[in-house]
């Protein structure tokens, strides 16, 4: 910016000072000798008059001296006339006046002396006398108008004078004013300099001629100092030098310094930002330069911490993952962060600018939106959470969690400001961790319910079989024994699946070729579906093999099959595949307990009816089925569910209202290379002599287990808990052969009663009974090994089967495993 200031002078009043004091002068000379001469011609006229009358003086005498009273009084009028009297007409009746009474008077000394004789002959004495009286009255006459034109004359001077005299004394009192105001205004601009802020020099030539108390402060160094200092040493080198040149130039140098922003050194050497601007004036009639320099140090720190700021928030804004919005009072955007693109799925900020967020908002939760906004806009600073989804440009939804705050009346935003933060994985994982939780809490209820039950129906089933050992048994009596039993055997079957969803279940692992078991269970898989679905298998053959029971994994498939079967009463599609693939980096994200890595992928798809979201949600939960009650249990994809975790996998559904439903098992592969296990042949329940110690809570389920191997030619000691088997253990010595054990009990368990007693009984083995065995032998940290485990319920004939098996086992003792997830 150029600033340039006009020159500061004062110019001179123009007035005829020396006219009028000439003429002045002129008017007081020609009163004065007027006044001397009439004075002078009055004194002669009365002298001679006087003397005339006494008779000191004759005729001629008298005559004389009044001519030369006259002749006195005419000659100032003369003057006056030929040096002031500009007027013709008073110029000619003076002379004319003049020679009139001249003439008068000299005839009277031409009577005296006598006239000429040319005229003596033509005049009489009357017409001389005649003659001198005519001059005489004719030459007063003129002199009176002579002198009313000179008194008229002269006034009109005066007045002319008088007004010239005002205007002159006008002109001195503004001199006068006009100097006293400029002192008044120098007094001023010193105050006016000394109390600013802003430094103050100014400069002539090359040096300081003024310097106020700020320029001290801000240079600091003192006015003297200042004054011997070169103007270019106070400033930087291109600033100094042009401020130098500026001011030696002329006035009328064309340009003058820029106002600009630069740095000082202090006299302590200290940094100053200072505004600089400069302008023209003049001082004691020389061109000079007026530097004002206005220190700027801490707003240009004020500005700097400003942009850091702004650069600090804008690497925020650019680098969060929040969506950052401001929105007028309309609710219309007219600012997104770049984080909107990636969240919204944009191509650029510049498709939301103008647009109202009601229209990327679902429309259910939109009147939910409007509300929490409205809510927000009531007054001024309020801040308001909500969560609502919004709709991406390519259809998919997204959850916010988002925070609005209403700064309408801040003026560095004049808007409301909404804070959204993407939370759909996040609720996601809630809603699955509530799904996992209840699964849980639901698998532990069932879990109890099938260990309490188990042991019912160990009693029932054993029961039965003593019964139809009864001597002398009728055949409706067996029969009715036969029915009891299959009932048991049923329930035995409902317990074991509410075991296989909370994963409680004992299972016996074996490396399995999943594609081996699809195309075993494909003819079964065939009758079961019927002729009006078809069904299509898609096995890759490059597929790993899985660790799990052979027996679950079947049932896993079995469920999904007739689910889908189920799911397409009039027929449609059902698909079975295998492929190998990794699992999905979300999956692991929701899933911290999977393992990462090569994993079978199952694949079972339908064309059925479909599910909704609500539906899908509870899809795994026991007993939850939408089938008719006579149609099934609500247990199937329970089942299917619990077996997939207790193997280390995930299962995924996929569905839609109208097309149809897939599953994904994810199971993962194992490295060794193991032949699938064939089923064991079948121990004979033999008889034996050892010694068993019975370890069981429940006494008629003792009871019994003692009657059976008592029968066989066992040996047996009872213990209601794991303290009484203890104090057995120490009565009996090394003579106890099989410890045979529930595993959860009062007080102490199973296993940890077993390793406590192990150490009085080195030789002592050990086998598990138990309908519920997680929480007591994985929770106890037991070793893997040689597994002694027996499922209930169970029957004499496996109880014997076992309790031969474990004795004739050859390997150290205590060596036990149950597998458990």
């Amino acid at each position: 910016m150029n600033l340039t200031t006009q020159p500061i002078t004062i110019e001179p009043f123009e007035w005829d000072e020396p006219v009028s004091l000439e003429i002045a002068a002129r008017h007081r000379e020609a009163v004065h000798r007027a006044a001397t001469f009439l004075g002078l011609a009055g004194g002669l006229y009365l002298t001679a008059l006087y003397a005339h009358g006494v008779g000191w003086i004759d005729p001629i005498g008298e005559a004389t001296l009044k001519t030369g009273a006259l002749l006195i009084a005419i000659l100032p009028g003369i003057s006056a006339a030929l040096t002031t009297l500009t007027t013709p007409s008073v110029r000619h009746s003076l002379f004319t006046g003049a020679c009139l009474l001249f003439l008068s008077s000299t005839t009277r000394i031409a009577e005296t002396f006598g006239l000429p004789p040319f005229l003596s002959a033509s005049l009489s004495a009357a017409s001389i006398r005649a003659l001198e009286e005519s001059l005489a009255v004719g030459g007063v006459v003129c002199l009176l108008s002579s002198f009313y034109f000179s008194i008229t004359t002269l006034h009109n001077d005066a007045l002319l004078l008088r007004r010239r005299g005002e205007s002159l004394y006008n002109q001195i009192r503004q001199r006068i004013w006009a100097e006293a105001s400029l002192l008044q205004g120098a007094s001023q601009f010193r105050r006016l300099a000394e109390t600013t802020s802003a430094a103050i020099l100014l400069i002539q030539g090359r040096k300081v001629r003024y310097a106020n108390s700020a320029a001290e402060a801000l240079f600091g160094y003192s006015r003297d100092e200042l004054y011997q200092m070169d103007v270019a040493s106070l400033f930087s080198s291109d600033l100094g030098l042009e401020i130098k040149r500026t001011a030696r130039s002329n006035e009328d140098s064309p340009k003058l310094p820029e106002r600009r922003e630069t740095k000082i050194i202090t006299k302590l050497g200290q940094s100053r930002w200072v505004d600089v601007s400069a302008g023209r004036i003049s001082f004691q009639k020389r061109p000079a330069i007026l530097v004002t320099a206005l220190d700027i140090t801490e707003r240009k720190r004020a500005e700097q911490a400003v942009a850091e700021n702004r650069d600090r928030f804008r690497a925020l804004v650019q680098d969060s993952s929040d969506v950052i919005m401001v929105l007028g009072a309309d609710k219309r955007i007219w600012y997104a962060s770049p984080s909107a693109d990636k969240v919204l799925d944009l191509k650029g900020c510049r498709d939301l600018i103008g647009k109202s967020l009601l229209e990327i908002v679902h429309a259910d939760d939109r009147a939910g939106a409007q509300r929490t906004f409205t809510e927000v806009l009531q007054s001024p600073g309020r801040t308001i959470a909500s969560e609502f989804r919004v709709v991406r440009a390519d259809g998919s939804n997204r959850i916010l969690e988002v925070v609005l705050n209403n700064l309408l009346d801040n003026p560095s935003v004049r808007g409301v400001v909404l804070n959204s933060r993407d939370v759909t994985e996040r609720r996601q994982l809630q809603r699955q961790l509530r799904q996992s939780q209840k699964m849980e809490a639901l698998g532990r209820l069932a879990g109890g319910v099938a260990h309490d039950f188990n042991n019912l129906l160990t009693t029932i089933l054993v029961r039965c079989e003593l019964l139809e050992e009864t001597p002398n048994l009728d055949v409706k009596r067996r029969a009715e024994i036969e029915e009891i039993r299959k009932a048991g055997e049923r329930a035995a079957g409902l317990t074991r699946q509410l075991l296989a969803f909370s994963r409680r279940e004992t299972i016996e692992k074996k490396v399995v070729d999943l594609n081996s078991t699809i195309t075993d269970l494909k003819k079964m898989l065939h009758r079961l579906i019927g002729e009006d679905i078809q069904f299509i298998t898609r096995l890759d053959a490059e597929v790993g093999r899985v660790k799990c029971d052979p027996g679950q994994i079947e049932q896993v498939i079995m469920n999904l099959v007739v689910n889908a079967r189920d799911a397409m009463p009039e027929g449609g599609r059902l698909m079975v595949e295998t492929y190998q693939a990794e699992i999905k980096p979300e999956i692991l994200r929701r899933e911290p307990d999977l393992t990462p890595g090569p994993h079978v992928l199952l694949v079972v798809s339908d064309t059925g009816c479909g599910m909704d979201r609500e539906t899908q949600e509870h899809i795994f939960e026991p007993f939850f089925t939408t089938k008719d009650n006579d149609k099934g249990t609500g247990l199937g994809l329970a089942t299917v569910y619990g077996i997939v975790k207790q193997c280390g996998g995930h299962i995924e559904v996929y569905s839609e209202v109208g097309v149809g439903t897939t599953f994904h098992v994810y199971l993962p592969i194992v490295t060794e290379e193991e032949q699938e296990d064939g089923k064991e042949g079948a121990t004979r329940a033999g008889r034996g002599t050892e010694t068993v110690l019975v370890v069981e809570d429940d006494p008629e389920l003792r009871k019994l287990t003692r009657t059976i191997l008592e029968r066989r030619g066992y040996r047996v000691l009872e213990a209601e808990s794991g303290e009484t088997a203890l104090e057995i253990c120490a009565g009996q010595g090394r003579d106890i052969d099989l410890m045979l054990s529930d595993v959860v009990m009062p007080g102490a368990s199973g296993p940890a009663t077993y390793s406590e007693a192990v150490k009085i009984c080195p030789r002592m083995k050990v086998l598990f009974m138990s309908g519920y065995t997680h929480d007591a032998v994985v929770r106890h940290g037991m070793a893997e090994g040689n597994m002694g485990f027996l499922e209930k319920p169970f029957n004499s004939q496996s109880l014997l089967r076992k309790v031969r098996e474990v004795l004739d086992t050859h390997g150290q003792s205590g060596e036990f495993i149950i597998q458990a997830a």
